[in-house]
């Protein structure tokens, strides 16, 4: 405890001429004469008793106040607190009678904001009851505007700590009527008010821990608001979430529980009003837990409420429990006239609109039908609005216009798949709604969300829609239609009269068997008998191509490739090749791999590109003798030649070039590696050629490495040729004193050569990669050479990795470049290669 300092004689004239921040009066040395107290503008609290003589306390804190107050209480002993802001920080100061005429210090400390990120606010302060503590929050204020203290605790002398006391119950105004709650009936939920604050509740150990108490009026009797102790004293907020009503009733179920404290009598204050409530034991009255009680205010309040706890009917055990207190206003007396008022609102929008729509979600099927009414007059903001509520109520009348709401697009986009999944849910008018939904022209979204919907409640309600509707509508159909077990798949198809609704149905077919591997057996048997009796439907043929093309086995991949066979030679049947070919792309069988080996010498180009597509993807080889299908063949050595085959014979570049790209993963075996390394050489297209160098170089093998070699050094090749091989060249192992000796070469014939100099950078670069230490020397010199600032950028770059005793000093400098590039590529260089 810091001692106070006791002054000589002070003369108060001259200290009130100081301009104190605050100032009180009070007879602290209990002689009878009031004694004056002030704190300065220093921050000094200073008192001059009327017997003379006075005191000057110093506050820790230093600088300017800015606001202060005082406060003093005689009982049970003279005591005066002194609070300040001070500075930069709030502290107050407590000060008692000691055995002198001088005042000592009892406590002082830091005050104002508290809490991990200042939830709240604390104070001390003399008053009736000594020396307390107590806290406040700007949401805890009587709707009167009285203020609350929160977790208010006593001085203690003999302990010289702060003790807990219990919540004192508020003063009753003289002229607060009485009122007494009878049992009562709720047409509807109250939900104009809502409870937002309460000033204590079960395990809250300081301010920050309240939480608006939604127990309290969630119209569920089993969850209640407790408190610890009796609870007496406890304050809780309600404010209207709606404009133009006014607090008329208070709803109370209060429980027969006798284990807890039971609520008996409650103060109601706002607006210049006010009101005690008493309530009946409901124990007495033996009636159920559950029973509601109303209380009919004597005048409506305007506004924020404020109820507290005045007193409760003790239990066995602490605590008390409060099911359920809401405040209805007078406009929710009358549902007749409740409904207009909300809707009106939510037309209009805004914050009060948004608060007015969640009221009438609470209320449900009594508002349904004037919300519908009310859409014919609403203009097209407040349809979308008005839609929005009625998606929320579980009433059937609700289906049919939403689903035009739906249908039409009017629905706001993320309340789509919401609404839908809720109209599949009001059945069966619900699921009905959304099937005619997508027999008709509509919004293509809405029309989604009703696919989605019935896809999770019922697919089997979608084989009516199928072969109609938008193509991402059909394809969203089959897709929902492929959960449904594949027999009865088999026979919607079969049964299907129309080709388009056949085609969707097979579709889902396809989409199972690939879902389920052990329906494929079954579906490829049913499929290939369909595209028997297919006719000339071309969309039909095309569905059944592509469900059959990824499912079949080795003896269906030959069977396939038969009737792809006779397929006519125009633009129609290849593009059934087509989807074929990617469709067996998917399709890991050995049969699978020799069909798309064939359709490599198909006549159309863009057959052949997809099928060179489907192979790129090493696959089959030689299948075990014991288990291989007769007649499956080696369908790896089938792709190689086929490969082979377009690579150097297709007219089309675009063709070879993937040809060559899909023998790279095949290029370690013999075939694939020579038909490359021709390529190389004797391809008419540089582009094929340069695909073909990238191919070769992911082959295995030192004579590959020396090849890629070789081709770097052909000057008569093409430069984008010499420039794939050096990439290629360098990622392989053993080459960095290759790489460094062209590197030196090049750069130093990069001023007659421009593709030395390309080469040069390349070389560069791979070498950075490489974390070639050797080559720090010469990466440092053509960084410092800037003739070339491509080159010079990318051997700065290079530094970094590869670190020579000293680059650090030189990436300094660089850094500094008014050529970007370098100066960029010095500083990352610079990350990794720190200053040693």
């Amino acid at each position: 405890m810091r001692g106070s300092i006791a002054l000589g004689m002070l003369v108060w004239p001259a200290l009130a001429a100081a301009d104190p921040a605050a100032t009180l009066t009070a007879d602290v040395d209990g002689d009878g004469r009031p004694d004056q107290i002030a704190i300065d503008g220093s921050g000094q609290v200073l008192i001059e008793r009327a017997a003379g003589g006075g005191q000057m306390v110093a506050f820790a804190a230093s600088g300017e106040v800015t606001e202060a107050r005082l406060s003093f209480t005689a009982t049970p002993t003279p005591i005066v607190v002194a609070t300040a802001h001070v500075g930069a920080r709030w502290e107050a100061i407590a000060l008692g009678r000691g055995p002198g005429p001088a005042l000592v210090e009892l406590w002082r400390g830091p005050v104002g904001p508290a809490g991990d990120d200042d939830e709240y606010l604390q104070w001390i302060e003399a008053g009736p009851d000594g020396l307390v503590r107590f806290q406040e929050r700007a949401d805890q204020r009587r709707c009167d505007g009285a203020p609350i203290a929160l977790f208010r605790e006593r001085w203690d002398a003999k302990r010289r700590s702060f003790v807990a006391i219990h919540a004192a119950a508020p003063a009753v105004p003289a002229d607060a009527p009485t009122v007494k709650a009878g049992f009562g009936i709720a047409p509807v939920p109250a939900a104009w008010y809502r409870a937002t604050a309460t000033s204590q509740a079960a395990g809250a150990a300081d301010a920050a821990m309240l939480v608006a108490p939604r127990a309290l009026a969630d119209d569920d009797p089993t969850t209640a608001w407790r408190s610890d102790d009796d609870g007496v004293g406890t304050w809780w907020q309600f404010r209207p979430m709606v404009r133009g009503g006014k607090a008329a009733k208070l709803r109370i179920v209060p429980g027969a529980d006798r284990e807890h404290g039971r609520v008996a009598r409650l103060l109601v204050v706002g607006a210049g009003a006010a009101a005690v409530i008493e309530i009946p034991d409901t124990t007495a009255a033996r009636v159920p837990a559950s029973q509601l009680y109303e209380a009919t205010l004597p005048q409506p309040i305007d506004g924020c409420v404020s109820i507290a706890l005045l007193a409760v009917r003790p239990g066995k055990r602490p605590g008390t429990a409060l099911p359920e207190l809401s405040v209805v206003a007078d406009v929710e007396v009358d549902p007749s006239a409740l409904a207009p008022t909300l809707i009106a609102q939510v037309v209009a929008g805004g914050l009060a609109g948004d608060s007015a729509a969640r009221t009438l979600s609470l209320i449900g099927r009594r508002v349904t039908a004037p919300i519908i009414d009310a859409l014919a007059a609403a203009p097209p903001a407040g349809r979308r609005r008005l839609f929005a509520v009625l998606a929320t109520i579980p009433d059937r009348i609700v289906v049919a216009p939403l689903a035009g709401a739906l249908s039409s697009g009017e629905l706001a986009p993320e309340l789509r798949r919401d609404t839908a999944r809720r109209l599949a849910g009001l059945g069966p008018e619900g699921p009905t709604a959304l099937v005619v939904i997508l027999t008709r022209p509509g919004d293509l979204d809405g029309q989604l969300a009703a696919v989605a919907a019935l896809a999770a409640v019922d697919p089997a309600a979608l084989l009516p829609v199928t072969g109609q509707g938008d193509r991402s509508v059909r394809l969203a159909v089959s897709q929902a239609l492929a959960a449904l077990p594949i027999a009865t798949l088999i026979d919607a198809a079969r049964a299907a009269t129309e080709p388009a609704a056949a085609a969707d149905r097979w579709r889902a077919v396809g989409l199972a068997a690939q879902r389920r591997p052990g329906d494929r057996a079954a579906a490829a048997v049913a499929l290939d008998g369909a595209l028997a009796q297919a006719g000339k439907s071309y969309e039909l043929r095309y569905r059944l191509i592509a469900a059959l093309a990824p499912i079949v086995d080795d003896a269906g991949a030959r069977g396939l490739a038969a009737t792809l066979e006779r397929l006519p030679d125009n633009a129609a049947g290849h593009a059934l090749v087509r989807v074929a070919a990617r469709g067996l792309a998917a399709n890991p069988t050995p049969g699978a791999t020799l069909a798309l080996a064939g359709l490599t010498g198909h006549a159309d180009p863009g057959v052949r590109l997809d099928a060179v597509r489907g192979l790129a993807e090493e696959r089959g080889g030689r299948p075990d003798p014991a288990t291989a299908p007769a007649g499956a063949g080696d369908s790896r050595d089938a792709a190689d030649r086929a490969l082979v085959a377009v690579l150097g014979a297709d007219h089309w570049p675009m063709n070879r070039k993937q040809a060559a790209a899909a023998l790279a993963p095949r290029c370690g075996r013999a075939e694939p590696a020579r038909a490359l390394d021709a390529a190389i050489g004797n391809d008419d297209d540089v582009p094929v050629r340069v695909e073909a160098v990238a191919a070769l170089a992911q082959c295995p093998g030192e004579a590959i490495t020396a090849r890629l070699l070789a081709l770097v050094d052909d000057g008569a090749l093409p430069l984008p040729i010499r420039d794939r091989a050096l990439a290629g060249y360098a990622e392989r192992p053993g080459t960095t004193a290759g790489l460094l000796t062209r590197f030196t070469r090049w750069r130093g014939q990069a001023f007659s050569d421009d593709g030395a100099l390309r080469l040069a950078i390349r070389a560069a670069t791979a070498l950075g990669q490489r974390a070639a230490v050797e080559a720090g020397r010469e990466l440092a010199a053509a960084a410092r050479d800037q003739a070339f600032p491509d080159l010079a950028a990318a051997a700065t770059r290079s530094l970094g990795p590869t670190c020579p005793a000293d680059a650090p000093a030189l990436l300094r400098t660089l850094a500094a470049s008014d050529d970007q590039a370098i100066a960029t590529a010095a500083r990352a260089a610079a990350t990794e290669c720190p200053p040693r």
